[in-house]
Formats: C-alpha cells, structure tokens, sequence
C-alpha cells in the first residue's frame, strides 16, 4: 500500500499492507515486512494507541477475510504476539514480546470480520493471489523433493535387484557348465 514503515518489530520494518476497519484512525489492519511476511494490528486502546500485533500466516489471513476463521481463531493461531504503546517517534515505541495473551486482547469468540466491500474483495483477490504463489512454491519444492526420494528409492531398488539377479545367475552358472552360444543374437 505505501512504503512509509509504521512500526519496529524485532528489527524488521513494518509497512500499512491494508486497512480493515478504520474509524478516526485505523482499529484494524494488516502490516507487512520486507520479506511479505504479514502481521494483523489491532488498536486495543484508541486514547494511549496501545496496539497488539501478531505475526499471522498468509493462509490464515486469507481464510479470516473469507469469514472461513474467526477473529479470535485468527489472533490465537499466532504464534508471535507484542504488545507496542506508541511513543512520539518508531524508536521511542515500547514493543513486548508477549506468549500467552490476557483474554481481553483477543477478539470476542464466533466473531467474523464480515466487511465485503470493494476494497476488502480487492484485497482478497491480492492475497489469493499470494497464497497461489506460495503453494505452488512449496509444492514445486515438495515435488522436487518427492522426486528426489523417489528416484533414490528407485535406483536402490535397482541396484538390489541387478545384485539378486547377478547372484542368482551367477549361481546357476556355477552349478551348471553352460557353453556360450549365440541363440537369436544374444549370448548365453
């Protein structure tokens, strides 16, 4: 959305990747850092700017604008959660790292995002559009890999059976004097 980094976390730059719900500032949005790496914002206290930021995966994102998760799922799912009270400036904000969040952080339980505007469906789109790349990244990795096994498992396979066949062919010639001779162009 814009390239001006709105909050520090842990080192990385977060930018405004989309507003969700904005009332005279934004109460819900989604940041993302300079890997796309996606983080939900909420304003939990609009007087102190007090906001709760959790580390969320592009999948989960996308299933919480479909309304397939819920808002509370959608937070608790995460597994990094801080808490940052806005200072005057980036590096005077007061960013905790926080495990286990109080219950009145999260979201009410059931509650849907419900926005189905222009804006969101866009945004969707987009995010659809992300998640495609990233399945089919780590399915072309996954397949790569698949392959990999499979050939190794292959050519195991393989190699045990040539070393069976040898043994047995080479059994049978020790028990039975055979002389070369040449049936149908092959040599026996």
């Amino acid at each position: 959305m814009n390239n001006d980094v709105c909050f520090i976390i842990n080192s990385k730059n977060l930018y405004i990747d989309e507003y969700l719900v904005e009332m005279n500032i934004p109460i819900f949005f989604i940041c993302k850092d300079d890997d796309n790496n996606k983080y939900a914002v909420l304003c939990e206290d609009t007087s102190e700017l007090e906001y709760l930021i959790c580390r969320v995966s592009i999948d989960s994102l996308y299933k919480m604008l479909k309304n397939e998760l819920t808002l509370y799922d959608f937070i608790h799912e995460s597994d990094e959660k801080w808490i940052l009270k806005s200072g005057d400036s980036l590096e005077t904000d007061l960013v905790e790292e926080v495990g286990e969040l109080e219950p009145a952080y999260y979201p009410k339980k059931n509650e849907f995002l419900a926005l189905n505007n222009e804006k969101i469906c866009d945004y969707i789109n987009r995010i659809q559009s992300e998640c495609s790349e990233a399945f089919s990244e780590n399915n072309s990795i996954e397949l790569q890999k698949m392959i990999l096994t499979t050939l190794t498992r292959f050519k195991t396979t393989v190699s045990k059976s040539n070393k069976e066949y040898n043994f047995f062919r080479n059994s049978v010639k020790q028990k039975y004097n055979l002389k070369l001779s040449l049936v149908g162009g092959v040599y026996l």
